[in-house]
């Protein structure tokens, strides 16, 4: 399997495919091993199934989408009851299987079931992370993220307001984690058509940016002045447009 895997490591859609279709049957064949062996080891089974679940998500394409979806559902659903049972406390990797349900439920179409799943998620963050914890932030603006990809403005914006509700609790301040935030509300109001709204919270994660010591914000500051400087295209404010822009 890791040979197949690093031999065709690379962009090529037909060497990829052919990687996929000769890792999956083998990955397939040794969880069968495992899972009708007298004593399963649930650490074998964990590596294998998951594995096995992220291949069956990449080859999930075309007129096959459908059935490898379902196949990823139903290895992840199993996946989440061996972890329950077996480290209850591992809550990352917990999180992360309910937010791979999430997904896969949204793309079926059951979103009263993938918001199950990701109310779930969070509630375990919620309650396990300390309230200076910036994976709960993170996990927040994820899945604000996911729900402002989808149409549902509401929810998401609710998620984004709770982040910034808990960095304000938070010392010292993270600025460069509050401006990504606050891009994320202006990406909302921008979407919705709000744009002096959106381009003042710009103008305010860009500031944000700007003061933060840590030099992995750069790209967002370019991302965040050229929206400024698409903002002030669309009002005809050409002049100021330009100088964002350089």
């Amino acid at each position: 399997v890791e040979w197949y895997e690093s031999q065709f490591r690379d962009d090529d859609d037909i060497r990829r495919t052919y990687s996929l279709d000769k890792r999956i049957p083998i990955l397939e064949k040794m969880l069968s091993i495992i899972n009708h062996a007298d004593f399963r080891d649930e650490s074998d089974f964990l590596w294998i199934a998951t594995y096995l679940a992220k291949l069956y998500k990449e080859q999930a394409s075309g007129s096959s989408k459908a059935s490898f979806d379902l196949k990823a559902l139903n290895l992840y659903t199993e996946i989440l009851s061996v972890l329950r049972k077996t480290q209850p406390d591992n809550v990352s990797n917990i999180t992360k299987i309910l937010e791979e349900l999430s997904y896969l439920y949204w793309q079926q179409g059951n979103h009263i079931q993938a918001q199950s799943f990701f109310d779930e998620a969070l509630d375990i963050w919620r309650k396990t992370s300390p309230i200076d914890n910036i994976q709960l932030i993170k996990a927040l603006n994820s899945h604000a993220n996911f729900y402002q990809r989808h149409q549902w403005d509401s929810l998401a914006l609710w998620l984004y307001k709770e982040a910034l509700d808990i960095h304000n609790k938070m010392l010292p301040i993270n600025k460069g984690s509050i401006g990504q935030t606050l891009v994320n509300i202006a990406s909302l109001f921008e979407k919705n058509s709000r744009f002096k709204f959106s381009e003042k919270l710009y103008r305010k994660a860009l500031n944000l940016f700007r003061e933060s010591e840590n030099y992995n914000y750069k790209t967002d500051i370019l991302n965040v002045v050229t929206k400024i400087g698409d903002l002030r295209s669309m009002n005809n404010d050409y002049l100021n447009a330009v100088i964002f822009y350089k």
